[in-house]
């Protein structure tokens, strides 16, 4: 939860933990329950102005990862993700924030382009400030 946008740095932590969790393949689980019990649930998340049915399906990833409603989570099993990658950080309303992500082979495949941008970065970085037509060869990337 977080009433502002997230740094880069707070997003590479985000994601990160998010991948820790696939790679140490943390059980998932859900149940049905009364709004009202899932509501009273410590360290419960659930979407700012959505209405949930009573009963709700709360999900739970690990003993202390996360605990939501529902959340559209339909593993049994994190590793099931296979990757996890931050694809966007928005406002959707004032004070709340949504964070927007891929997994699996979309996932994968962000990862992968994300190394190459970021080994193309480093290539033009190491190039002599003289380096003809610099400008456009940063701007191309």
């Amino acid at each position: 939860s977080n009433k502002k946008a997230l740094s880069s740095k707070q997003l590479r932590k985000v994601e990160e933990l998010c991948q820790q969790s696939i790679a140490s393949a943390e059980e998932v689980t859900s149940e049905v329950m009364p709004l009202a019990d899932a509501q009273a649930l410590d360290g419960v998340r659930a979407v700012f102005g959505e209405v949930y049915p009573d009963p709700v399906r709360v999900v739970s990833i690990g003993s202390d990862t996360s605990v939501e409603f529902c959340g559209g989570i339909h593993l049994s099993n994190i590793a099931e993700a296979e990757a996890f990658a931050l694809v966007e950080e928005t406002a959707v309303a004032k004070g709340v924030r949504r964070i927007t992500a891929v997994t699996k082979g979309l996932a994968a495949k962000a990862i992968a382009e994300g190394a190459n941008f970021e080994k193309k970065i480093s290539e033009v970085e190491e190039l002599p400030a003289e380096t003809d037509k610099l400008d456009k060869t940063a701007g191309a990337l």
